[in-house]
C-alpha cells in the first residue's frame, strides 16, 4: 500500500474527501457532504497532513474513537 492510498483511507475514516495531494505527504481535503459554492470551490477546503501534523493526527484519532 502506498502513502497516497494510506492517506486516502485515513481521510475517508476521518470523514473527509481528498481533492488533491501534495508532495510532502498531505492532501487538500473537505468534509464529506459539503457542497461547492457558486464558483465551484469548497469553502471548507483545508490542508490535512496527519503524518506530519500532530493536531491532524489527534483529530483523526478522536474521530475514529481510538
Amino acid at each position: 500500500m502506498t502513502d497516497r492510498e494510506t492517506l486516502e483511507l485515513a481521510a475517508r475514516a476521518g470523514g473527509y474527501v481528498v481533492e488533491s495531494y501534495i508532495d510532502s505527504g498531505g492532501a487538500w481535503v473537505y468534509p464529506v457532504g459539503e457542497v461547492p459554492n457558486a464558483d465551484g470551490d469548497y469553502p471548507g477546503l483545508f490542508l490535512w497532513s496527519p503524518r506530519e501534523d500532530d493536531g491532524d493526527a489527534l483529530r483523526l484519532a478522536v474521530q475514529c474513537g481510538i
